[in-house]
């Protein structure tokens, strides 16, 4: 008896600890738990904090604007025929955003000094971003004849010339430029841009490092590098190159959401769901973002919480077919299988329509004539945080050359909008 009791004893302190162990832990959680939830707030404080610093400098910046603007004005009103006044005037116009007065002021600058080869590349920048390319590089082949040694000149033209789908003759630009300039890492990025929209990644890597070399804090060669990298399937290589553009500029939510692709398709996954959701504190609204998570949290096998993330992506992006079929995939495991065809079968709709209207647009692609052929096209994968050229490409299915007539007949249209992001054209939707 009296072993047994002993037993019992040791037994019994065993389960004790084993009781005080497990009892323990939940509180440790607990603790864990609220000092995250902690940390999370206070991130979302900070960035409410950056976000009305930035508002204020925006204000501020746009106060000082009008200020110069008003001046210019009145400098003008004493001295009409001062061409560099106009020239000025229009600059401010253009950093404004308002091309189309941008465009009258260069073109009055022009008409009293016709031989200023700045005046007509400034002339053919107004029309590159008010959606005529065509025109801009009439602009820019006189002010080549003007002045055939300026670089900046010659990398505007090759802008335009890729915007137009001709890639070969914007190379012979790009290369141009970079003979005259070749310590310029801003040409060398845009050489990089072109090779990696024409699928010629080897190459664009090599122009992003030229680039990087000659400006190793630019976050955004960097970050292009890393998309190429990827591309060519090289994970290791395209995390450092991710991990550096962040170290470089820590909100660059881009190079979060990729830098999270990256991880995942090198299997680490905990680490990628912490990239990704750095990127949603970045841009709540980032549907790229949302729709990764997703995918990674299914990997996880935390299935309620990749739906709610794949949910989020559609709400932002409705139109994003890769959504809808992540979602498909999730609802699958989740056993809602008649949702999940539902979820399948828009996918396939919207990736059908989108690829129907590419090769109508294909056959009957007319530059100068946008809406006699392009007025019915959907308005695809054009979100609030906008999309690449590239990206788009690889959503429509065809070539980088295609994606920019689509996109650039949606331009005409004013149903979407670009603006230069680093070393490539970046599209956001104007209407739905």
């Amino acid at each position: 008896m009296t072993t047994v009791i002993a037993i019992l004893l040791i037994g019994g302190s065993v389960i004790a600890a084993v009781l005080y162990h497990y009892r323990s832990v939940p509180k440790e959680r607990q603790r864990a738990g609220e000092q995250k939830r902690i940390e999370n707030k206070q991130s979302k404080a900070d960035e409410e904090q950056r976000k009305v610093e930035e508002a204020q400098k925006r204000a501020e910046g746009e106060k000082k604007a009008k200020e110069a603007l008003a001046s210019c004005r009145e400098e003008i009103e004493l001295n009409p025929n001062n061409p560099h006044l106009w020239q000025y005037k229009g600059s401010l116009l253009e950093k404004s955003g308002r091309y189309r007065e941008a465009l009258e002021a260069y073109e009055k600058a022009i008409e009293l000094d016709p031989d200023n080869a700045d005046l007509w590349n400034n002339k053919g920048s107004a029309l590159h971003y008010s959606g005529r390319p065509k025109e801009a590089l009439q602009a820019y082949e006189k002010a080549i004849s003007l002045d055939p040694d300026n670089a900046e000149i010659w990398q505007d033209k090759g802008s335009a010339l890729m915007v137009l789908g001709r890639d070969k003759e914007a190379l012979q630009a790009y290369e141009k430029a970079i003979s005259l300039d070749p310590d310029n890492a801003e040409i060398w990025q845009d050489k990089g841009s072109l090779l990696e929209e024409s699928g010629r990644y080897k190459e664009a890597v090599q122009a992003y490092e030229r680039a990087i070399v000659l400006n190793p804090k630019d976050a955004d060669a960097w970050y292009r590098k890393g998309v190429v990298l990827d591309h060519l399937g090289m994970y290791k290589y395209a995390l450092e190159a991710f991990e550096k553009a962040i170290v470089l500029d820590p909100k660059m939510v881009y190079a979060w959401w990729w830098k999270g692709s990256v991880l995942k398709s090198l299997g680490r996954h905990k680490e990628a769901l912490v990239a990704l959701e750095k990127a949603i504190v970045l841009d709540p609204k980032n549907a790229h973002a949302w729709g990764e998570k997703g995918s990674v949290l299914d990997d996880l096998g935390r299935y309620s919480e990749a739906l709610q993330a794949v949910e989020n992506a559609i709400a932002i992006d409705p139109y994003a077919a890769f959504s809808w079929r992540t979602k498909g995939i999730i609802l699958s495991k989740l056993g809602r299988h008649k949702e999940e065809l539902e979820a399948y079968h828009t996918a396939d709709r919207l990736k059908e329509s989108i690829v129907g209207s590419t090769k109508e647009a294909v056959s009957q692609w007319k530059l100068e004539d946008y809406e006699d052929y392009y007025w019915q096209l959907p308005v695809y994968g054009l979100g609030e945080e906008g999309i690449k050229t590239s990206e788009f490409a690889e959503i429509i299915g065809e070539d980088s050359k295609v994606a920019r007539r689509i996109l650039e007949s949606w331009r005409a249209l004013g149903r979407a909008r670009i603006m230069p992001s680093g070393s490539e054209y970046k599209w956001w939707r104007t209407e739905t």
